[in-house]
């Protein structure tokens, strides 16, 4: 599914990377970082059921654009189950991050 979350975020017209961006490469804002977070592992009776992955979809902008943030959870949708957290504003690199939080159950 992770590779399949970075390829296809392409669709919401915002460059995308796992882990962080290298020097010199970073883009201009709006941009999206993926990074897998701790997984939920799930067991039954008879041993290991299912793993659901869990992600952060950190996006990092300027200025507040509902349009924009209304294709990521467009994209979101798609996916599994979703939440996201609030507006950050990082005052070092003078901009906002807002993180959003993904599942995939391993359907």
């Amino acid at each position: 599914m992770l590779s399949d979350v970075i390829k296809n975020l392409k669709t919401t017209d915002l460059p995308a990377t796992y882990g962080s961006w290298q020097a010199g490469q970073v883009p201009a804002l709006p941009y999206l970082v993926v990074r897998e977070t701790d997984p939920d592992v799930v067991y039954g009776d008879d041993g290991h059921l299912y793993t659901a992955r869990n992600y952060t979809i950190e996006m990092y902008f300027e200025k507040k654009d509902p349009p924009t943030e209304m294709k990521v959870e467009s994209f979101l949708d798609a996916y599994g189950p979703w939440s996201v957290g609030e507006d950050i504003y990082i005052d070092t690199d003078r901009m906002y991050e807002r993180d959003y939080f993904l599942q995939d159950k391993g359907d």
